[in-house]
């Protein structure tokens, strides 16, 4: 008789999420994989993360070697990627792709969600704000941040705040997306 793998998942709440500071703001850790891994150390495939910036004009930290994912949660902020590209960002309008070892600023207090990709890791960001059940890569980690509203992945109830991160999906599984009226659900797919 085969085995059937069932979906596998840790649902993670903001409250619950490890704060640190940096030089314009703070940061709100909400998952490093592997989980043995620390950010100081760079020896992450990615991390899950949010940053409020306090100052009106704010430099990042210079990460190379890792692809960082951006999009506004809150207020809007122009990103300056010296000489490369200046985008504006507003809340969930753009994700905004970049090499983190660009020197990179940007003007507006922000608060916004991250993810970044090193050691081999790709990933990609989307928003959804419907209902949706959609195709996705399999041997991915699947993230889902309730930045607005309520939603239903699954089955599974989830409120402003929370990440749900699906590592193992069953094969004839598929992920069923269900929000309350004005929800924002960020989602990525990383693939490692």
């Amino acid at each position: 008789m085969p085995i059937k793998i069932i979906m596998k998942y840790l649902l993670i709440h903001e409250k619950d999420a490890q704060v640190s500071n940096w030089s314009g703001g703070c940061t709100t850790q909400l998952y490093i994989y592997p989980e043995s891994s620390e950010y100081k150390k760079r020896n992450f495939k990615y991390r899950l993360s949010m940053a409020v910036a306090f100052e009106e004009f704010s430099t990042y930290t210079s990460l190379p070697g890792v692809e960082r994912h951006l999009i506004s949660l809150e207020n809007k902020a122009i990103v300056s990627h010296n000489g490369k590209y200046d985008v504006c960002l507003e809340p969930y309008k753009i994700v905004d792709v970049f090499d983190g070892g660009w020197e990179t600023t940007a003007q507006g207090k922000i608060k916004d969600f991250n993810l970044m990709t090193a050691n081999g890791a790709k990933g990609k960001m989307q928003v959804f704000d419907e209902e949706t059940v959609f195709c996705y890569e399999m041997n991915c980690h699947h993230a889902f941040y309730i930045g607005e509203g309520q939603a239903q992945v699954n089955g599974i109830n989830l409120n402003k705040g929370d990440l749900l991160l699906i590592y193992e999906i069953g094969d004839d599984e598929r992920l069923e997306v269900k929000e309350n009226q004005n929800s924002k659900i960020i989602y990525c797919s990383i693939s490692l």
